[in-house]
Order: C-alpha cells, then sequence, then structure tokens
C-alpha cells in the first residue's frame, strides 16, 4: 500500500520509458482532477481539503523528478496547467498569510510606570 509522502512512491528510472510516460498521462490529470479551486476550498470538507493537499503535494513532486514528461503531459491539456497554476499560488499565498499572522508584532518599551520617591543623589 503507497503511503501520502511521494518520496515512498516506486522510482521509474531517470530517462523514462514510453510506459512511463504514459503513467504520467494517466497519473498528472487524475491528481489535477483533485485540485479544488480557491472559492470551494474554503467550503470544502476536511477529506477534500486532505485529497487537495496530497494532490498538490505529489504533482509537486513529481514535476521535478520528471520534467521533460511532466511539461509534456501539462502542455497537451492547457487546462491542467491553469489549474495546477491556480492551486500552487493559492497555496503560497496561504502560506504567506500564515507566516505574516504567526510573526510577533515588535513591542514597544514603555517608561516604567513605578516612579521612585526617594531620591539616591
Amino acid at each position: 500500500m503507497l503511503s501520502g509522502d511521494p518520496a515512498s512512491f516506486p522510482q521509474i528510472s531517470s530517462g523514462l520509458s514510453h510506459t512511463g510516460v504514459q503513467l504520467l498521462a494517466l497519473l498528472v490529470p487524475t491528481l489535477i482532477s483533485y485540485l479544488l479551486d480557491e472559492t470551494t476550498f474554503s467550503t470544502a470538507s476536511a477529506s477534500s481539503k486532505g485529497l487537495h493537499e496530497f494532490a498538490l503535494q505529489n504533482l509537486m513532486h513529481t514535476g521535478p523528478l520528471y520534467p521533460a514528461a511532466f511539461k509534456t503531459v501539462i502542455g497537451a491539456a492547457p487546462e491542467l496547467k491553469t489549474r495546477l497554476e491556480s492551486a500552487i499560488r493559492s497555496k503560497q499565498a496561504n502560506n504567506k498569510a500564515k507566516t505574516a499572522a504567526g510573526q510577533p508584532k515588535p513591542t514597544v518599551q514603555a517608561a516604567p510606570t513605578i516612579k521612585l520617591k526617594t531620591s539616591f543623589f
């Protein structure tokens, strides 16, 4: 059984055979079909969001492993490329928003509120 980690998937040799390209031609459109657009992502169920994240993670892992075959498959269907680019942009914007929200605001040092009544000079 395959786990959710793309690194655990069986590796196809770096010089993809015709069969390997055919596998990518099946895998890539299937994974892209699980990607949610920005409007439906916020209202989607937790399982749909999980499937979206799984598909995006695997696509982002597979693309750099087999760039020529991946570009061939994506280039054959412009709607796949558009949907994948949209999902990647949305993820990057979401990550930026999370990191910006997670950064603590700089604290301003206020003057001490307790004043000494006795002068030591």
